[in-house]
C-alpha cells in the first residue's frame, strides 16, 4: 500500500511569487480569499487524474497542505483551500484532504495512524518539507516547477518543464510497496 501526499502551493496549484512578497503578503491578508482563486498546475491536474486510474486499489491519494497559524485568516484559508480542491481535484476524497498548521510528517502520521515509511510519498516543491519528510522515514519527491532550483535536492525529482505526465506517473508507480 502506498500513500501519495501532494502539496498544494507550488505543486497542485501554481506558485505566484508576488503573493508571498512584501511585509504584508497577499496570501495572509484577511478577506482577500487568495486561496479560493488559485490556478491549478495543469500537469499535476493530469497526473492526479492518471494516478487515480492506475494506482492499486489499496493505495491512497492525499492532499497535504499547510496554512499559517494566524487567527485572522486560518478559517478563511481552510475554507478557500477546500473550495479550490473540490473544484479542481474532485477525485481526491474529502477525508484525504489534510489542511494543517503542524509539520507535514506529523499531520500525515496522525492521518494514517503509523510512522512514515518508504511507501509514504510526499510530492512537494519545498526542500525543508521534503527533508523533514525523509528524516521521518518517508520518500520525498521534489516537484521542479520552473521556479525552484532542482539541484538543491538530492533525492528523486519530477520536472514540470521536461518530464511528461506519463513519466511522472511511472516514477510514482515505481516506488516499492
Amino acid at each position: 500500500m502506498r500513500h501519495y501526499f501532494f502539496d498544494a502551493d507550488g505543486v497542485l496549484f501554481r506558485y505566484e511569487r508576488h503573493a508571498y512578497a512584501g511585509l504584508k503578503p497577499l496570501y495572509i491578508q484577511p478577506n482577500k480569499h487568495y486561496f479560493r482563486d488559485l490556478k491549478p498546475d495543469l500537469k499535476m491536474l493530469n497526473l492526479i487524474q492518471k494516478l487515480t486510474l492506475h494506482k492499486k486499489s489499496s493505495d491512497e491519494i492525499y492532499i497535504l497542505t499547510s496554512v499559517p497559524n494566524n487567527e485572522l485568516t486560518i478559517n478563511e484559508h481552510r475554507s478557500d483551500k477546500k473550495f479550490s480542491f473540490a473544484k479542481w481535484y474532485p477525485s481526491v476524497k474529502p477525508c484525504n484532504i489534510i489542511i494543517s498548521v503542524i509539520p507535514k510528517p506529523d499531520a500525515a502520521q496522525h492521518t494514517i495512524g503509523t510512522r512514515l515509511s518508504s511507501h509514504d510519498i510526499l510530492i512537494d516543491d519545498y526542500n525543508k518539507n521534503l527533508n523533514d519528510w525523509q528524516s521521518a522515514g518517508g520518500t520525498g519527491i521534489k516537484y521542479c516547477n520552473g521556479i525552484n532550483t532542482p539541484a538543491t535536492f538530492s533525492g528523486t525529482k519530477i520536472n514540470k518543464q521536461t518530464d511528461s505526465v506519463n513519466h511522472m506517473l511511472n516514477v510514482l508507480l515505481s516506488i516499492p510497496n
